[in-house]
This record gives structure tokens, C-alpha cells and sequence, in this order.
């Protein structure tokens, strides 16, 4: 037993106690007096005493969760370290525990509760991140476990993660009829990763919260990490919802994820979850990422059934800032690990982790005991609650999906696209276009044609594109009329040139990057359609060749590749095919059409359009192959086709993921569409005046980003600009707003208003024309 502190200092902090709890109760009570049906709980920090503070000389303190026990003691459990290892925790956390007379501390270190137990054992090198329970007439601790080869990796002030260990992570839980102990533990986790290596939660599983469901069951709510990304990070880190009939399991998985956000792969962390007033409730660090910085708030969803949590009505609870009781104002660098205490049912502390960094970066954590003011908030007096389908949606579109039904036009407006407003999609845009200067077509004779720019790059102080260019003596003359000298398409007899410009408006054409080689070697017949890739200090040109006419026997032109030290070249030639068309029956067995290059989980992603079916028409959709080295082994990925649209290949890192244009053939053309994975992609946004084969301006695409920034400009091309016998294209400049890092309203807005020839342009043709007089025939005969 520990003695009692002075009985004036114990009468005063039971009087903070007493007043937290009815502060809370009251604020409860009059809310429900006002609006019995009101289920939004406002959540604030009140005053902090400055001993509500539980820090260690020798020991780094993280997280503490608390529970009371019958001797009337408050238990707190928490992890712990040796600080001479640097920031440790992932080899060196035991879970320990303290006590003291009031949950707002002082509080007094007592025992360690989960010690180190010995390598061979599931948990036996480190405990962390322990969450504290009592069920009926037991007490369970759950925890993160971990075993592995024990070095610890860092120094003070210079952090540095074991990964062996990260990933041996799993959930754990200790019974016991006293938070005094002993402590049982199992040789088993509780909750183990998933034998699915697709699944979210194939790598490690971390960071239990766990409460009682109204109808005596258990919700847990984890955090998991899988295998999508490489190793050893691995990801994306989300979290997972489990269910059990009993404390200690077992729990089954149900599969999707929650508090996600569209393109982040690392969004939140450390939920605690409780169920309160005909709702679980949850207290979550959520992680903004603001450039290459990182921001962290504690934020509060709520969920009627425990697996849809939605962000609440008070969603923002604090950017880490907490106000002592002296009126002095601090933000800490992180306070998370939140952990709710209740007394009667009623939130009346948060227990955090915080800490602050000395002139060195040496980090000093601590735990902080923060009181608690809870408001059971009614519905403004005209505002109709959120779930009264009767009283209509409301007038102001909503930011957040409401708590109400909806038709499955709203659900979709919420749920489909990463906004509900075009204005807030960050990946919808219009597009404008500007003619270019610098670039002669020689009267649009359809003699000279340039088409299908690669990606934009600045190099040397300038801007580099590469083209497809045709000079012949006549314009295309068609499968049938084709010679050694007469393109039979556009893209007949062409080669690779390219351009250089100080401002993407006006460019001066440099020459040829990559002629035609000599026959029978791959692209004598036509090189075209290129895209750039830089990797490791050099350049790489991927483009098709032909090694026949196209239109003879469709376009057969499977993927070459030529390399340079610089944009300027010279260029050599790899004279082998590094894409071949698949296996006779597969989509792709007739062609490999645009190759688009992108760095990304530190492989060469590579992405193409194939042409297949043609029954009645072709069908035109698009794969990726991925490779190590620019020249190859590329391999398909097993899931081609992964558009299932489209034209030309469009694409760019855009938060964690890829973005991509799919224009003009398909289902789902004129979207653009989002993986954040680069494989599962999803319609973002609907959008109209699309670029043809656009060649953006991509400052980061060859970086390997974790956060990409998006767009704003790049080249395309136009191929109906005269008539038919002077075939030929012209490039051009594209404007938008898909970035991150602009607001351009105007590129925000929808509706395109063009002049009737526009429309009129659109004609019938006679066959239409005479199917229309048969129908009119057929309705005049008596």
C-alpha cells in the first residue's frame, strides 16, 4: 500500500474529480432534458493541473490507459523504456503499471505488469500500447506484443525503427482478478495476422481498443498493415473492426477498413472507442499530410453499428494544444495514444502520450491526465436532426455524408468520388487549350503531322517533349495505297523527334530523337508514339515499332525502348522488344499500343493500351507490366486489363497513388480515375474536353513520391484538323487544376458552352437518315 498524500492536497483533488464528473454529468443531463433524441456529443479539453502530468528520470513513458479497482485505487498502465536507448520502444516497451488515489494523478510507479519473457515467445521481447478493461468481475489488459532479434537500432536524438521487430507486431490480451495481478498472459496472440496476403492486416496487427457492445457482445477496433507496398514498411495502415462474444475472443475479422481517407495511406492512428447514448463513440489521431510535413489532431467519429464510423458533427477536438490551470497555453509536438476514462458512464479524462524535444531532437515523453468537459449537444432550433427523413435534405450540401437515408444518387455522391462538389475534387478540372508556337505543319497539307507527345520534362533550364513526326511526300493514303515512301496512317513512316521551350507555349524542334533503323531490325517500318522515363541519371525513350504498314494487319507493334545520358541524346537503340504482345487468346495478343512510364514503389510501372474483340467494334482498355531495370524483365500484372477504358495512356502520382485520364472508348470514358494503389482504379471524377494522348508536365514522376502533387499543364494532340485526304495532327497545350498545391477556381467550375455548328457538326449519316424516313413512311400508311 502506498501512503496517502496530505489530506488537505487529497481533499482538494477530490473535489476536481468530483466537480470533472459533474461538469460532464450536468452538461449530459440538461442536453438530454433539452432534446431527448440529440446523439451529437461535443468533446473539449478543460484546465490541466500541472501534476495531471506522469513522467520518469530514467524511463521514456508512452501511452496509459486507466481503470479503477475495488482497493479504490485508479490503475494506470502505460509503456515504458530505458532512455538511454534512444526511442526504443519497438525492441524495448514493457507494459508497467502506477497508481494513484485520484485519475488525475500524481501518480506512483508500482510493478511492471507484462515483463519481458523471453524471445521464443510470441510477445516475449517487448509490450506496448496497453489498453485496460474491466468486464463483469475480471480485468483485461490488452496490448501490442512483439519478438525478434533485439538490437536496438537507434540513439538518442536519432531515431531509427527495427522493422523486424515493427512487423512481428500483434494484439495480445492478459486476464486478471486485480489490476493489482498477477497478470496471465497466452502463448498465442489474440488477434494474429490474416493468412491472406492480400488481405489488410497480412503483416502486423497493433493497437487494440476494445469496449462492450449493448448486446453483451465485444467490438474491436485495431490497426493494421499489409503487404500492398514494399517491404519493409509494407502498407497502407488502416484500421480494422473485429467482433467476439467474449473478451477474450475468439474475434472474427470483418473486412473493411475504417477511417480511411482517399489517397492517404497512413491517415489516423490510435483510436479509443466506447458506446454512449445509442452510439460508439471514438477519439482518433488523425495525420494530415501538408507537403512533406506531417499533422496531427485528435478528432471524434461516431458510428451507429461500430463498422460505418463517420467523422462526428464536433469532429475537431484539438491541434495537440492543452491550457494548464494557470491560463499558460502549450502544443506539444504529439499527444496521442488517447485513452477515455469514464466514471458512471460518463467521459471524465483523456489520458495522453506527449512529449517535447531537447536542443539535441532527444525526445521526453510523458503521460498527461486531461479533464474532460462532454456535451450531449441538441439540434439547433432550425435545424431538422440529421436522421428525420421527414424533415427533407437539407438546403446546404453537406461536407460530410449525413446521418440520415439517402437515395443511392446521394449515397454514390458521397461515397464514389473523393468530394461531393466538383470545387473540392481535387481531381476534377475543366481543360483549356492554347495553340502552340514554333511548330510548322507545312500549310496543313497533310505532309507533315506531329502526334502523341510523351511527358513533359525540365531539364537544363528548359522543357523537353518527344512526338511522333511524319514527313512524307503525300498524306496517309490507307491500308490499300500504301509504299515504301506512302504512309499508310498517321503514324506511317514516322519518327521521334523532339522539342525544347523556355515557357511550354512556344518551342523550337531540335531534330530527330530516334529515326527509323534499318530494315528487318523492330520500328523499320515506324517508330511512334514515345514517353519518356529517367532513372538512375539516364533517359529512356519507350515507343512502338512497326515492323510493317499499319492497317495491313492491325497496328502489330510491340514496345522498343532506345537509352541516352542526356535529353539531347544520342540516343542507342535497344534493338529488342521489352513489351511483347501477349499469348494468342488474350487481350492484348494483336498489340501493345503506348507505353507510359512511371517511377513508383521504387519499380518502373509501365503502363500500355491494347485494341481487341472487334465485334462489332474494338474494345480498347488498358495494363500495366512492371519491371526492376528499364530494360526489362517487364511483367503483366495478372489483374490486366486495370482500365477498362479509354484511349491513350494518361497517368500521374497523385497522393500515394495513380491518377489516370480515360478518354474517348469505353464504358467509363471521360473520367479520371484514381488507384491508390496504381491497379484498383476508381472513378473520381466525370469530365469533359479531355486531352487527347496527353503528355503532362509531371515534376515528380520519376521521384518515387509518396505524395504526389498532381498537374496543371502538359501537350496533347489534335487529329481532325482539316479534311480527310490532308490527314495529319497538331499538337497543343493543356491547362487544368489537379494539383494539390493550386486552387484555380475557374478550372473548378462545370458546364461547357460551345456554339450550335459545335453540335451541328454532329450529323446523321444516310444510313441514319433512311432509317428515320422508313420510320416516318411506316407511321403515315392508314
Amino acid at each position: 500500500m502506498f501512503p496517502r498524500r496530505p489530506p488537505s492536497a487529497a481533499v482538494a483533488l477530490s473535489a476536481f474529480v468530483q466537480s470533472a464528473l459533474l461538469r460532464s454529468s450536468i452538461l449530459l443531463v440538461v442536453s438530454l432534458v433539452s432534446v431527448a433524441s440529440a446523439q451529437d456529443l461535443k468533446i473539449e479539453f478543460a484546465k490541466v493541473l500541472r501534476q495531471s502530468t506522469f513522467k520518469s528520470e530514467s524511463h521514456s513513458i508512452w501511452g496509459g490507459s486507466l481503470v479503477k479497482g475495488d482497493d479504490g485505487w485508479y490503475h494506470l498502465f502505460y509503456s515504458r523504456w530505458p532512455k538511454h536507448l534512444g526511442w526504443a520502444w519497438v525492441t524495448d516497451s514493457e507494459v508497467a503499471h502506477a497508481v494513484s488515489d485520484s485519475p488525475f494523478g500524481p501518480f506512483q510507479f508500482k510493478d511492471v505488469a507484462l515483463p519481458r519473457r523471453g524471445r521464443e515467445f510470441w510477445d516475449g521481447w517487448c509490450t506496448h500500447n496497453p489498453t485496460v478493461h474491466r468486464f463483469g468481475d475480471k480485468y483485461y489488459l490488452y496490448y501490442m506484443g512483439n519478438t525478434g532479434d533485439g538490437m536496438v537500432t537507434g540513439t538518442p536524438g536519432k531515431e531509427k525503427l527495427n522493422w523486424n521487430h515493427r512487423n512481428n507486431q500483434r494484439i495480445g490480451v492478459a486476464v486478471a482478478d486485480s489490476p493489482n495481478g498477477p497478470w496471465v498472459r497466452s502463448d498465442k496472440p489474440l488477434l494474429d495476422v490474416s493468412r491472406d496476403e492480400a488481405a489488410i492486416d497480412s503483416l502486423m496487427t497493433s493497437n487494440p481498443s476494445v469496449c462492450q457492445r449493448p448486446d453483451g457482445g465485444f467490438l474491436m477496433v485495431y490497426k493494421a498493415v499489409g503487404k500492398e507496398y514494399p517491404m519493409p514498411n509494407g502498407g497502407p495502415v488502416v484500421h480494422g473492426v473485429a467482433t467476439s462474444d467474449h473478451p477474450t475472443g475468439p474475434f472474427k475479422k470483418h473486412d473493411r477498413p475504417i477511417f480511411t481517407f482517399q489517397g492517404e495511406r497512413f491517415p489516423a492512428e490510435d483510436p479509443y472507442i466506447w458506446h454512449q447514448n445509442g452510439k460508439y463513440r471514438a477519439i482518433v489521431k488523425r495525420i494530415k499530410h501538408e507537403g512533406k510535413q506531417r499533422v496531427f489532431s485528435l478528432v471524434h467519429y461516431d458510428s451507429v453499428d461500430g463498422f460505418d464510423w463517420k467523422p462526428a458533427k464536433h469532429h475537431e477536438i484539438s491541434e495537440r494544444i492543452v491550457q494548464w490551470e494557470d491560463g499558460t497555453v502549450e502544443q506539444f509536438e504529439h499527444l496521442e495514444r488517447p485513452q477515455v476514462y469514464l466514471e458512471n458512464g460518463v467521459p471524465i479524462a483523456l489520458l495522453c502520450a506527449a512529449d517535447t524535444r531537447d536542443a539535441n531532437r532527444v525526445r521526453h515523453s510523458f503521460n498527461i491526465q486531461i479533464p474532460l468537459r462532454v456535451s450531449l449537444m441538441p439540434a439547433a432550433a432550425d435545424e431538422p436532426a440529421a436522421n428525420d427523413a421527414a424533415a427533407g435534405f437539407p438546403y446546404v450540401l453537406p461536407k460530410q455524408k449525413p446521418d440520415r437515408p439517402l437515395s443511392e444518387a446521394m449515397r454514390r455522391n458521397y461515397d464514389a468520388y473523393p468530394a461531393p462538389r466538383p470545387e473540392d475534387n481535387e481531381l476534377y478540372t475543366r481543360f483549356k487549350y492554347t495553340p502552340l508556337k514554333g511548330l510548322d505543319d507545312h500549310g496543313g497539307d497533310g505532309t507533315v503531322s506531329r502526334r502523341d507527345p510523351s511527358k513533359v520534362i525540365f531539364e537544363n533550364g528548359k522543357y523537353y517533349v518527344w512526338y511522333t513526326k511524319r514527313n512524307t511526300p503525300t498524306p496517309p493514303q490507307g491500308p490499300d495505297g500504301f509504299t515504301d515512301t506512302i504512309p499508310s496512317s498517321d503514324w506511317d513512316l514516322a519518327d521521334i523527334w523532339y522539342a525544347t521551350s523556355e515557357d511550354g507555349f512556344s518551342w523550337d524542334e531540335q531534330g530527330v530523337a530516334v529515326a527509323r533503323p534499318e530494315k528487318p531490325l523492330l520500328g523499320w517500318r515506324s517508330v511512334s508514339t514515345p514517353d519518356i522515363l529517367v532513372w538512375k541519371g539516364k533517359y529512356y525513350l519507350y515507343y512502338q515499332g512497326f515492323s510493317e504498314a499499319s492497317g495491313t494487319r492491325g497496328d502489330d507493334c510491340p514496345v522498343a525502348v532506345s537509352y541516352a545520358d542526356s535529353p539531347d541524346g544520342p540516343w542507342t537503340a535497344h534493338h529488342q522488344v521489352v513489351l511483347p504482345n501477349g499469348a494468342a487468346g488474350q487481350w492484348d495478343q494483336y498489340s501493345v499500343h503506348d507505353p507510359y512510364p512511371l517511377v513508383y514503389r521504387g519499380k518502373i510501372y509501365l503502363y500500355y493500351k491494347s485494341d481487341f474483340d472487334g465485334d462489332p467494334n474494338l474494345v480498347r482498355m488498358q495494363g500495366l507490366a512492371i519491371a526492376d531495370d528499364p530494360l526489362g524483365p517487364f511483367k503483366k500484372h495478372p489483374l490486366n486489363p486495370v482500365i477498362n477504358s479509354g484511349h491513350e495512356t494518361t497517368l500521374f502520382p497523385f497522393r500515394n497513388g495513380i491518377a489516370a485520364f480515360v478518354i474517348r472508348d469505353g464504358l467509363e470514358h471521360s473520367t479520371i480515375q484514381y488507384a491508390p494503389d496504381g491497379v484498383h482504379f476508381k472513378i473520381a471524377s466525370i469530365v469533359s474536353l479531355m486531352p487527347n494522348a496527353g503528355g503532362p508536365f509531371i515534376p515528380d514522376a520519376f521521384t518515387d513520391t509518396q505524395n504526389g502533387r498532381g498537374i496543371t499543364w502538359g501537350l496533347s494532340h489534335f487529329t481532325n484538323v482539316s479534311t480527310w485526304d490532308k490527314n495529319h495532327a497538331i499538337l497543343a497545350r493543356f491547362d487544368c487544376d489537379l494539383s494539390l498545391d493550386v486552387n484555380d477556381p475557374e478550372m473548378k467550375r462545370t458546364g461547357d458552352y460551345h456554339k450550335p455548328d459545335v453540335f451541328f457538326e454532329q450529323r446523321l449519316s444516310s444510313k441514319q437518315k433512311a432509317r428515320i424516313e422508313d420510320e416516318n413512311k411506316t407511321l403515315m400508311k392508314p
